[in-house]
């Protein structure tokens, strides 16, 4: 469940949220979310694709929506 809302969270905003703003819309502190985000790009990036990323400078957690539907053959 705890994925599928990142994703969701993500895919409605286009892919990129703050951490603070992902966070909020998970109804968590950002503190919680850090070790979700850590083990999600585990599960996500692999083969040495970043699917799951952040932008340190912003604080914004990127999701490539594209790169996810293709690394894993989601139409």
């Amino acid at each position: 469940d705890r994925v599928r809302s990142v994703m969701s969270a993500l895919a409605e905003r286009g892919g990129t949220l703050t951490r603070p703003a992902l966070a909020a819309r998970l109804g968590m502190p950002v503190v919680r979310l850090v070790p979700v985000l850590a083990v999600l790009r585990r599960l996500l990036n692999v083969d040495g694709y970043v699917v799951l990323g952040q932008d340190e400078a912003s604080d914004t957690v990127v999701l490539n929506l594209a790169l996810l539907r293709t690394q894993f053959g989601i139409e």
